[in-house]
């Protein structure tokens, strides 16, 4: 029989051991996606940390986003949590209308959380082969902004030709800081838009950006190898080249 002591000692074991489960609270990555989207087409999507009572909790870190299923996932793939939500601007490029995962990945305190959720992937109507090249293929006149004192900078006329689906092969003269270079040739593969695509080529990073038969591409880490070209023809039996602006970059890259 217990005294009443060793009653009250019981108790108050009980109650620290209660608090102590309380305190332990289940936690789970909440992803939220559509549940459709459209080739090339950037669309938002959020992540974070829930309790077992639907709470949002404190997070810090950083969310990695994976696409499994044919395609390519672009944009911004890592993302902070801020304010409880790492939130992310991405888009997936196919070939043709599919189906497949998206998923989100944290770890914090030796532990890692994840969420897939079904994503469906169609053709935009005004884009049913999901070949973004088209827009850029032909001949296009490089305009002398880049600073050849500083850089490789293409110049005159550069020739962009399709090579694959959403893939290109350009050519051009170049001049300024290139060696005993005169002419580039560079492949771009992976071209998920038609107007704006923002990439990481030799460690740098490029924002690219068509209008109409206006290209501007801005080197972001050396502003001054950054240029402009004007499209002067169409080349119907070659490319689609959704990055005369990348081959601008490309050389500026090289010798940056």
């Amino acid at each position: 029989m217990f005294n009443t002591k060793q009653f009250l000692v019981v108790i108050l074991a009980l109650l620290a051991f209660v608090g102590t489960c309380q305190a332990a609270t289940l936690a789970f990555l909440s992803l939220t996606v559509p549940n459709t989207v459209t080739s090339g087409q950037t669309f938002s999507a959020s992540a974070k940390m829930l309790d077992s009572s639907g709470n949002t909790m404190a997070a810090s870190g950083s969310v990695v986003l994976s696409w499994e299923g044919s395609g390519t996932l672009g944009g911004s793939t890592v993302a902070s949590f801020s304010n409880g939500v790492a939130a992310f601007s991405v888009s997936i490029t196919v070939s043709a209308a599919t189906s497949g995962m998206l998923k989100a990945t944290y770890t914090s305190g030796g532990s890692t959380y994840s969420q897939s959720l079904s994503v469906d992937v169609q053709i935009g109507s005004n884009n049913p082969s999901g070949d973004y090249t088209s827009a850029w293929v032909g001949t296009w006149k490089v305009q002398d902004t880049c600073d050849v004192n500083s850089c490789c900078c293409l110049t005159g006329s550069v020739s962009v030709t399709k090579s694959n689906t959403n893939a290109v092969f350009l050519t051009g003269p170049v001049k300024g800081q290139c060696g005993s270079s005169t002419s580039m040739s560079a492949q771009v593969s992976n071209i998920n838009s038609d107007t704006t695509l923002s990439a990481i080529i030799f460690n740098n990073p490029f924002v690219l950006t068509r209008n109409g038969n206006e290209l501007t591409v801005v080197n972001q880490r050396a502003t001054q190898c950054s240029g402009r070209a004007v499209k002067t023809s169409d080349t119907s039996l070659t490319t689609k080249s959704s990055f005369l602006i990348c081959l601008l970059v490309v050389i500026s890259l090289l010798f940056v």
